[in-house]
């Protein structure tokens, strides 16, 4: 009988080992439980995918996802940077912010930040500047004297603003900045009347629910034709494309209207977070696509190949690579850009530790920081973005 016993546990134990031996002859990274994201608040796209990737974790893996809902690009880094949450649903932009210590990021208390991507929706909805019906505003000119919002803590959204204003010979000389706490605030504030123009996500809720008011949406439109106007934007902005979109909040094939897309949003996280839970994130994105491509417009752009058709600004997760490794979808030119990411990152921070360092020597103070900073890093870093191609 304990001969028995000992042959069934011994036959588990192999099966248990077998099991857990993934396809490269490693074992397969421990499922975590629970993992814990940041987004932008409800009401935005991010969340609302946030939340079906949660519900196809749950049913295919048993794997539960908390959603933190926060307002601001500096809000969501913060979270995964002390470990209150694991990874963020960020803008693209933002993401590179961070790793170059731009903008926000710039401040003492930040510098490079080493994020990593870990996944991201390759999706051409637009992120574009848009108004109500009754505005009677039709350009980006018509915008002069008008009032657009600043989100505190929330570099992408300004930057943007910025580059959609020089879109059309303007800067925020010409326009009142009204500041809001929140991407989704400065969204209600074109809706309450409190700002003329705001930039929205063709694909969110609060854009829909502007579409639905007595006011009405309206896209101001961004011609391709007008290349001095994208040259400018892509001067400050140039992660963007312009797009003839039929997508989301007040389009159709009927109404198409050329505007400013991008890939949204991207997923990240620090080298220093639990990379078995990034591989199972990953994992749980690829292998659960069938349970969470209809559950909304946003969601059949979420499928791994059309992810992978985008160069990342960003290093990959360690825990991204193995699963792309696993798979055989791991490239040398992926290999490639991953390493010169990498080299980026640690001059990045080794030109932060000395700026502040020779700082300290030349008196600057904390008022003239920034620009202090910036003036080095353009410097050492004259071409300013690494390039994000879209290949569709």
């Amino acid at each position: 009988m304990k001969s028995n016993f000992r042959m069934i546990s011994l036959v588990a134990c192999v099966f248990l080992a077998v099991s857990t031996i993934g396809n490269d002859g490693q074992a397969q990274p421990t499922r975590p439980s629970m993992m814990r994201v940041s987004s932008y608040e409800l009401g935005g796209t991010s969340a609302l995918q946030a939340a079906a990737l949660g519900e196809a974790f749950l049913k295919k893996f048993n794997i539960r996802v908390r959603t933190l809902p926060l307002g601001t690009d500096v809000g969501k880094v913060t979270s995964v940077r002390l470990g209150k949450t694991d990874l963020s649903l960020i803008a693209v932009p933002a993401g590179f912010f961070a790793q170059e210590g731009l903008y926000d990021f710039g401040e003492k208390n930040w510098g490079p930040q080493p994020l990593r991507t870990v996944y991201f929706n390759n999706k051409n909805s637009i992120f574009s500047p848009a108004t109500t019906k009754k505005s009677g505003i039709k350009t980006i000119a018509d915008l002069k004297g008008k009032r657009v919002p600043h989100v505190v803590g929330s570099p992408n959204d300004n930057v943007a603003m910025q580059a959609v204003l020089a879109f059309g010979g303007l800067t925020l000389k010409d326009v009142k900045s009204i500041e809001f706490h929140g991407y989704i605030a400065a969204c209600r504030g074109l809706l309450e009347g409190l700002v003329d123009m705001a930039l929205l996500d063709s694909m969110s809720s609060s854009t829909y629910e502007i579409e639905a008011s007595p006011h009405g949406l309206y896209w101001i439109p961004m011609p391709p034709e007008n290349k001095e106007g994208w040259a400018r934007l892509l001067k400050l902005y140039p992660l963007e494309h312009p797009e003839q979109s039929y997508t989301g909040a007040g389009l159709s094939k009927d109404k198409m209207v050329w505007a400013m897309c991008r890939p949204h949003p991207t997923v990240v996280t620090y080298p220093q977070s639990d990379q078995n839970l990034v591989y199972w994130f990953v994992k749980g994105c690829a292998e659960s696509w069938d349970l969470y491509k209809d559950i909304s417009i946003a969601m059949p752009t979420w499928n791994i190949a059309q992810m992978l058709k985008v160069h990342v600004p960003l290093p990959w997760a360690e825990g991204a690579v193995r699963y792309f490794k696993e798979k055989n979808l791991w490239t040398a030119q992926m290999e490639k850009d991953h390493n010169e990411l990498l080299e980026r990152q640690k001059n990045l921070a080794n030109l932060w530790e000395e700026s502040v360092s020779k700082s300290i020597d030349e008196n600057i103070m904390d008022k003239d920081w920034y620009q202090y900073w910036e003036k080095r890093r353009n410097a050492a870093f004259p071409d300013f973005w690494t390039q994000m191609p879209i290949k569709k």
